[in-house]
C-alpha cells in the first residue's frame, strides 16, 4: 500500500484564484490530490515524493502577493482505496422490479426475483455510476428479460 502525507493549507485571504494557483503549485512537486474549501485546500502527496525543505521554498516564492498558506502536513497509512470506495460509496442496484444487483459485502440487499452478484473492482461496470454502464445493464437486462413493460421487465420465454 502506499503512504501517503495529508498537507492542510490555510490561505490568507482565500479564493478560488488562490487555491487554484497552490494546487497548480503543488502538483509541480508532485501533489496528486487537492480538496479545496472555505479557508484554503487540503491537498494529499506520497509519503515518498514528500520534501518539506522543497515545500517550503515554493511557498516563499508564491507568485500571489498578499496572500499568506500556513500548512500543517499528517501521515496517512496507505490502504487499497478502491476497496473504501466500494464498501463505502457502491450501493445496491435495482433495476425495474425484477433485478437487484449486489456486492459480496453488501448486507442489506433488497429482494428481487433475479439477484445478481458483482464484486465492483474485477469487472467493467465498477459501481454503475457512469452512463455507459448504467446503458450496459439496461440492455443486458431487457436482452435477457425480453421487454420493460410499465415498470417491470417480461421474459420472452419462460423456464
Amino acid at each position: 500500500m502506499n503512504d501517503y502525507m495529508q498537507v492542510r493549507f490555510d490561505v490568507e485571504p482565500c479564493s478560488e484564484m488562490a487555491t487554484d494557483v497552490l494546487a497548480a503549485v503543488l502538483a509541480e512537486i508532485g501533489y496528486e490530490s487537492f480538496v479545496p474549501d472555505e479557508r484554503g485546500v487540503t491537498a494529499f502527496v506520497p509519503q515518498g515524493k514528500y520534501d518539506e525543505t522543497r515545500l517550503k521554498e515554493e511557498l516563499s516564492q508564491y507568485p500571489i502577493g498578499g496572500v499568506s498558506v500556513t500548512y500543517e502536513a499528517t501521515f496517512v497509512a496507505g490502504r487499497d482505496w478502491n476497496e473504501e470506495w466500494e464498501k463505502n460509496y457502491f450501493k445496491p442496484i435495482v433495476v425495474g422490479e425484477e433485478c437487484v444487483i449486489h456486492s459480496t459485502f453488501h448486507t442489506d440487499v433488497p429482494q428481487a426475483r433475479y439477484d445478481v452478484l458483482i464484486d465492483p473492482g474485477d469487472i467493467g461496470i465498477g459501481s454503475y455510476r457512469s452512463l455507459g454502464a448504467r446503458y450496459g445493464v439496461w440492455y443486458g437486462c431487457i436482452g435477457y428479460f425480453g421487454s420493460y413493460e410499465g415498470g417491470g421487465f417480461r421474459r420472452r420465454c419462460r423456464h
